[in-house]
């Protein structure tokens, strides 16, 4: 099994509103499958494709191809890649979630948490306030740019 993280633009599937919201990243980083809906069609993802209406047979340009895609498994993946790969994809998710709007916002350092929950499954590291055990030295090290 794996999966990526997709980042997709509201021009590309039509969501608008849904992708500012920091509970669709979750939906997204952690579902399994996923069904996009659109004013003109339907698109559906899962862990190793995703295809459209248009175009089944394909990934199409239901979702944007040049932005990065990750999903977590809830289940150690070996063989996945390496731990700077996940780490990279981290930081991924944690700058597009950044982005997101949340209704509570206190509820920012709980949901982040949701997501490090699955992601420590990967990285068989410790979620420390934030930062990950195993590359604790580098996330300490940062300065601004």
């Amino acid at each position: 099994m794996h999966g990526h993280f997709q980042e997709s633009s509201p021009s590309s599937t039509g969501s608008g509103i849904l992708e500012t919201r920091g509970w669709t990243l979750q939906e997204i980083v952690l579902s399994p499958r996923i069904l996009w809906f659109s004013s003109s069609e339907l698109g559906w993802s899962c862990w190793s494709n995703t295809a459209c209406e248009c175009d089944p047979k394909q990934t199409s340009h239901f979702i944007d191809q040049s932005s990065e895609h990750l999903k977590i498994s809830s289940t150690p993946q070996p063989n996945q890649g390496c731990v700077t790969d996940w780490l990279a994809t981290w930081r991924n998710i944690v700058h597009e979630f950044t982005k997101r709007d949340l209704t509570v916002l206190t509820d920012r350092l709980p949901a982040i948490a949701g997501l490090a929950s699955a992601m420590q499954h990967q990285l068989n590291s410790d979620y420390l306030a934030g930062l990950w055990e195993c590359d604790l030295a580098r996330q300490l090290l940062w300065t601004s740019v």
